[in-house]
């Protein structure tokens, strides 16, 4: 009599070299899917950027007067959404700025437009950091290196050359 152990959660499965080569297969097409998706969300994020900045400067030379109530959710999505938290707020304030911001910047805007986001936060510029480096994962922000040696923060695929602080 044999005894067969049993299985559980942390031993991998045997695996015969037919189903080995099975399981590379689905894994190499699940990965190359993945990564294309990715890459498709990264291109959107960039078109969304591009867009809500489009409109959001058209909306500044002309006056918000030129919006509709849905662009203006659309744009802004801090307006439509309370209580939306740190990472809406932080998505806003980099896909609507026109310069490169640092850690301290984001976070000092949001503390002027979204004071109630952040007013519980014990150490604002850390949680902001955290979410920035998140969004940067997500493809929704990218970061540069100034030439004073600051790290700045961006919307994804903005063609506007910056200023280094």
């Amino acid at each position: 009599m044999s005894v067969v152990p049993e299985a559980n959660a942390n031993t991998p499965c045997a695996m015969n070299e037919a189903t080995k080569i099975e399981v590379e297969q689905v894994l190499r097409l699940a990965g190359t899917e993945l990564h294309a998706l990715l890459e498709h969300r990264a291109a959107l994020v960039r078109r969304l950027s591009t867009l809500r900045r489009t409109i959001s400067g058209l909306a500044e030379m002309f006056g918000n007067d030129v919006l509709t109530e849905d662009l203006q959710a659309l744009v802004n999505p801090m307006q439509k959404t309370r209580g939306a938290g740190l990472t809406e707020a932080c998505r806003s304030i980099v896909s609507n700025s026109l310069l490169p911001l640092t850690a301290r910047e984001i976070a000092d805007r949001i503390r002027a437009n979204y004071p109630a986001v952040i007013q519980n936060h014990k150490d604002p510029v850390a949680s902001v950091t955290s979410i920035l480096q998140r969004l940067g994962s997500y493809g929704e922000a990218k970061t540069r290196i100034s030439r004073s040696g600051r790290r700045l923060w961006e919307p994804v695929g903005d063609p506007r050359p910056y200023q280094s602080k």
